[in-house]
């Protein structure tokens, strides 16, 4: 009998149940939470004047579908088929297109960072990773390359940086950015994630090679972020590069660096890291879509570990739960 060439993992505990408990594939249940949290944050459709036809839904009801479209990866005539179940009503696919290309990228990101307030509340110990994942399109492009004319696939690019709670193996989203996919990941990080990004100030940003310059390292210093990059070689260091090559911890980049590939592989599972959309605003639309899925999938599965460690320390220590329940819905009441 030949040993296994890789041994079983041990398996956080609790995980799966967790995981099943979310209920992160519960029609329904999504339907209603993506209504709530779009009439918190307020509808992304504002009306501007009387002209036109009246829409045949409530307004919070098209951001939902759209939302829902890329939550499940649904196509347009699967969404068509869907609506009647939720609203009692028929839209045909072309007008939850039209829809869909109205929908604001900037508010997407808004509902991301509110639910990635809600779950910072909950968990205290966390590292920062930087990294991007290419998303593909079913689109080809003529490109001059060496002279010679070749044919593409078009390509585009979702840089992140997230949040790790190591306690409880969460991978929340503190900022993301949607380009095409021969952006650079230095300039996009330093330009447009980190001044989205509220960082808790003393914690770590690790990162590869590629975030590894010496402006990208001020940027997280002047917030008090300290950087683990992966160091180049044969390029020249000043003093700012210098300092960063000699405190940086490989150990840790071992540790952490690889967790943010955990997100990547939930949206290829999810989503296959492919957009169907035709129109360049469609694409980043929906792909920006496909963090904020993440992130609510994210949200259930925090609130199922809460739960459970709060069911823990009841019969642990039933006063410290009691103590524990009443601030956490002092909490959820302010939010």
């Amino acid at each position: 009998m030949t040993a296994l060439k890789y041994p079983n993992k041990k398996k956080r505990k609790g995980y799966w149940k967790i995981y099943d408990r979310a209920r992160i594939k519960d029609f329904r249940k999504v339907w209603n939470f993506l209504l709530e949290i779009i009439r918190k944050l307020g509808n992304p459709f504002p009306k501007k004047d009387n002209r036109g036809r009246k829409p045949k839904l409530d307004r919070d009801f098209y951001a939902a579908i759209c939302i829902l479209l890329a939550y499940f990866d649904l196509s347009l005539r699967d969404m068509e088929g869907e609506v009647p179940l939720l609203t009692d009503e028929t839209l045909d696919h072309s007008t939850i297109e039209w829809w869909f290309e109205k929908l604001d990228e900037e508010y997407i990101k808004k509902a991301a960072k509110f639910l990635h307030r809600k779950i910072k509340k909950m968990f205290k110990k966390a590292e920062y990773i930087t990294d991007s994942t290419k998303i593909t399109t079913t689109r080809y492009a003529k490109i001059l390359h060496k002279g010679q004319e070749t044919i593409e696939l078009i390509c585009l690019k979702l840089h992140l940086i997230i949040m790790y709670f190591a306690a409880a193996g969460i991978l929340s989203i503190e900022s993301l950015y949607v380009t095409h996919g021969d952006a650079h990941d230095s300039p996009i990080f330093r330009e447009e994630l980190v001044p989205q990004a509220q960082f808790q100030r003393d914690k770590r940003i690790h990162g590869d090679k590629a975030y590894f310059a010496e402006e990208s390292i001020l940027s997280c210093e002047e917030l008090g972020i300290k950087t683990n990059f992966v160091p180049k070689d044969n390029i020249k260091h000043g003093l700012i590069l210098k300092r960063a090559i000699k405190e940086y911890d490989n150990e840790a980049r071992k540790q952490f660096r690889g967790m943010i590939e955990g997100l990547f592989g939930g949206t290829t599972i999810e989503n296959g890291n492919k957009t169907r959309f035709v129109k360049d605003g469609c694409r980043k639309t929906h792909i920006a879509l496909m963090a904020l899925s993440h992130e609510i999938r994210t949200y259930f599965r925090a609130l199922e570990h809460k739960a459970q460690s709060f069911f823990v320390l009841f019969f642990r220590q039933p006063p410290n739960y009691i103590k524990a329940l009443s601030h956490l819905c002092a909490n959820h009441l302010e939010t």
